[in-house]
């Protein structure tokens, strides 16, 4: 049994088949792999009609996944894409992609002379978010927060990085800025948090991470400095006051009435 293409909107194929041509694509992210093949030249040109067929193999269990716009799989992330209408370009396209999905693939054309055959190697990634710095973050009252989240293995655009605190969301005020950089144009993409006059209050898990990422989570605790001075000073006082009014309790009680 086969099932025909669905209405799915068609992917961008941005994606040359090539003999052993590298793809390295971000999990859950979309895969167009393009097999814009071309006509051998010993092939007269009313012979390009018996070049009909464009099939697509997975070479670890030579599944046919595809044949022309037929889907022989019950994986429904599967699809095939056709650009223009007459054309036999056939892009083979996965989403959302996942680790399992790297390997090998065959785009096979059939001729009225034999078979062209090109080979893409998929590579999935998981991009990993990491803040840098130690796991536990000790800032002192009033002073300034800022953690700065760098994602590794990032092999394109990640799409928004966020921030959450305690597994709420944080959002831009006026003490409150993000700042980041998720296209990889200057290195890897990151993403800085800067949070200014820290109280109390801002103590806690922070997390940064997005769709598709693998998210990454430090602990902050902001200390309140002198007060916390204070209080240890007042402890050993008040700790010495109690015999004494212990001592003043025994003697009303002694003295005869």
């Amino acid at each position: 049994m086969y099932r025909l293409v669905g209405t799915r909107p068609a992917a961008r194929c941005d994606h040359q088949c090539s003999p052993g041509h590298p793809i390295y694509r971000p999990m859950g992210t979309w895969l167009a792999a393009r097999c814009d093949h071309r006509y051998p030249p010993d092939i007269p040109a009313d012979g390009h009609k018996a070049c009909r067929r464009v099939s697509w193999i997975r070479r670890r269990d030579f599944h046919v996944l595809t044949s022309r716009s037929h889907v022989f799989t019950a994986d429904e992330r599967v699809s095939v894409q056709h650009r223009v209408a007459g054309d036999e370009d056939w892009a083979l396209s996965i989403w959302p992609v996942t680790a399992a999905d790297s390997g090998v693939y065959e785009c096979q054309v059939s001729t009225g002379q034999g078979t062209l055959s090109r080979l893409v190697n998929l590579t999935v990634v998981e991009p990993i978010a990491r803040i840098l710095g130690t796991e536990v973050h000790r800032i002192e009252e009033g002073s300034v927060i800022t953690l700065l989240c760098v994602i590794d293995q990032a092999t394109s655009e990640v799409g928004p990085i966020q921030w959450w605190r305690n597994n709420r969301t944080l959002v831009a005020s006026g003490r409150v800025t993000v700042q980041s950089s998720s296209d990889g144009t200057a290195g890897s993409p990151q993403s800085q948090l800067h949070i200014r006059r820290a109280s109390f209050l801002d103590s806690g898990l922070y997390t940064c991470g997005g769709d598709h990422l693998l998210s990454a989570t430090v602990q902050l605790f902001v200390t309140e400095g002198d007060k916390t001075a204070a209080i240890q000073r007042r402890s050993p006082a008040g700790s010495r006051a109690a015999p004494a009014q212990l001592t003043l309790l025994l003697l009303c009680w002694l003295v005869p009435r």
